[in-house]
């Protein structure tokens, strides 16, 4: 009977130490060794996150991760180091972020909403996200939703795999359009580029990517603004079992948004009249 309890006792005391041990991928570990490296999920969508002409990592997000890493090793002593690794499709994206380990953060112009709050961890929000609907010039102006199914009648929806233009689309097939037929894409681009080059195609779309779409491409397009969803916020993601979400709250939290860094991100990437809609305050 004493050989098993000394046998049970060693086991008790070795779960236990385990149940401490912090993971090395952790915030709470950063702060004691001084450094870590974040694995940055990054989902390909211009002016967020993308590679320039010469294939140097760019965007909004992308400079709010450097600033991150500034704050951390300035206000808490961590150098902060990051691996990235693209992805070009947002469902993807998402689940291999959900699924990550804790060292990992997910920066792919996620919106933060209810259902997500559930699967996953999220930072305070750095974006206000406003979704428009988006399609030909040629289609006249969306007055009201009661003329959806007049308005768009013979043309095709397309949003994006897995996004949160997708539920929209679907809340207004079931609600006005039941006949509506909706197509799915990888990326905002790939949506815009449909549009633009089908007078057929209509979709949701973030309005900071339609923006830095016409601008870039010289495209004229339709924003029908009485259909748009201005409710949720960017923020990045993390894995359920991670802490990191805490320093970037910190971070957010602490005056970044008045900083001349934050407004120097925003004048880099977007235009006066997308920074007064969207800009966090």
């Amino acid at each position: 009977m004493g050989k098993y309890l000394v046998i049970f006792l060693v086991a008790l005391g070795s779960f236990s130490m385990l149940l401490g041990q912090e993971n090395p991928e952790s915030w709470a570990s950063a702060q004691k060794t001084g450094k870590a490296l974040l694995k940055v999920n990054y989902f390909e969508n211009d002016p967020f996150f993308y590679r320039g002409s010469t294939h140097e990592l760019l965007g909004l997000e992308f400079e709010i991760l450097q600033e991150f890493s500034h704050w951390a090793k300035a206000m808490k002593g961590v150098d902060v180091s990051f691996e990235f690794l693209p992805y070009t499709d947002f469902e993807s994206f998402y689940l291999n972020t959900k699924r990550a380990t804790v060292g990992t953060v997910g920066s792919g112009s996620v919106s933060i909403k209810k259902l997500r709050i559930k699967e996953a961890r999220f930072s305070k929000a750095y974006l206000k996200n406003i979704a428009v609907l988006v399609s030909s010039i040629e289609v006249n102006s969306l007055t009201d939703y009661s003329l959806f199914s007049e308005i768009f009648k013979g043309r095709k929806a397309v949003v994006v795999k897995g996004s949160s233009h997708e539920k929209e689309m679907n809340r207004i097939k079931r609600r006005y359009f039941k006949t509506l037929e909706i197509e799915y894409v990888n990326s905002p681009d790939e949506v815009l580029s449909k549009i633009l080059g089908n007078p057929l195609y209509f979709g949701y779309i973030d309005l900071i990517s339609y923006r830095a779409f016409t601008l870039r491409k010289e495209g004229l397009l339709r924003a029908h603004r009485v259909a748009d969803r201005a409710k949720d916020s960017f923020g990045f993601m993390f894995p359920k079992s991670s802490d990191w979400n805490k320093p970037f709250n910190q971070f957010l939290k602490g005056g970044f948004f008045r900083l001349a860094e934050y407004h120097k991100i925003m004048d880099n990437y977007l235009d006066i009249q997308t920074i007064n809609e969207v800009q966090m305050k």
